[in-house]
């Protein structure tokens, strides 16, 4: 009956899951198939299985995108959207779920003017139905940031990676260990903009949250003390800088291995920071990296 079909299909979806998160595209990709092939078969009329085929268009859509086949996954997201919104209405969170899908699609496309309209809907419909201080919204807020960002609009991002920032820390607590990434991602632009006393406080904050929450010698602590780092270097603060990469440097050899990209970027910083500082024969007595 229609209890085993809906069953079958939600452990298809489930196996689906597990495959994608595992990077088995071609098995996800079968299993949702077959899911939408059980549930196409019951009757059309059946509300709860319009829904799990949007469900399934959707996860579907995500594994085409992965598997960087963005023709079929826009052609699954239009479908899964057109049917979320015949059979929820144009205001569900579930339609804005899917108009998030595409525009992460778009932005894989460098599509920038239709991510930000994309994005701009799934906002409203969030904000509208859930709330401007839910979670939610603020993953819409920081995706339409990314899309300013990535596109080269630093300026036009940033208030909105500010906004998603502040509802976060209202639900999680100004010290929560997710936070980090926010702060640091804050303190990026603010260097890129030339907003360096704004870029070292968020640095400062990132930073401190991060040695808190993660182990010692994290690489993401690493990254974020070599932003520190190459803030006080543009301030000119070359005493204060200098132990910083030392450190760092330390840090990603041991993490990471002396040739990882990461650690050979950060030895290019730190002779940036001797040439400044007119240390030029221990910049140039440095290992010499492809990016010399």
């Amino acid at each position: 009956g229609a209890a085993i079909e809906h069953l079958l299909a939600s452990l298809l979806n489930s196996r689906a899951f597990l495959y994608r998160n595992q990077a088995r595209y071609g098995e996800a990709e079968a299993s949702l198939e077959r899911a939408l092939s059980v549930l196409s078969a019951l009757d059309a009329s059946d509300d709860a299985a319009q829904s799990e085929i949007a469900g399934s268009l959707n996860r579907l859509a995500i594994v085409y995108r992965r598997m960087g086949e963005y023709d079929k996954a826009e052609a699954a997201f239009l479908r899964a959207l057109a049917i979320r919104e015949e059979t929820l209405g144009s205001d569900h969170p579930d339609v804005a779920t899917t108009l998030n899908g595409l525009s992460i699609l778009q932005i894989r496309r460098k599509e920038w003017d239709r991510a930000e309209e994309l994005q701009r809907r799934a906002l409203a419909i969030r904000e509208k139905a859930l709330g401007e201080m839910h979670p939610e919204f603020a993953k819409s807020l920081n995706n339409l940031a990314g899309i300013f960002i990535t596109s080269g609009r630093l300026a036009d991002g940033l208030p909105y990676l500010e906004r998603a920032l502040r509802i976060r820390e209202a639900s999680l607590g100004a010290d929560h260990p997710s936070l980090g990434e926010a702060m640091h991602n804050l303190a990026v632009v603010n260097l890129e903009l030339g907003d360096l006393d704004e870029a070292l406080a968020w640095e400062r904050k990132a930073l401190d949250i991060k040695e808190r929450a993660l182990e010692p010698g994290h690489p993401d602590i690493a990254l974020s003390m070599h932003n520190h780092a190459r803030i006080l270097t543009e301030q000119g603060r070359y005493v204060e800088a200098e132990p910083l990469y030392l450190r760092v440097l330390d840090m990603q050899e041991n993490a990471l291995g002396a040739d990882h990209r990461a650690r050979l970027e950060t030895v290019e910083s730190y002779r940036s920071m001797l040439r400044a500082a007119g240390r030029e024969a221990e910049a140039a007595a440095l290992p010499t990296t492809d990016k010399e």
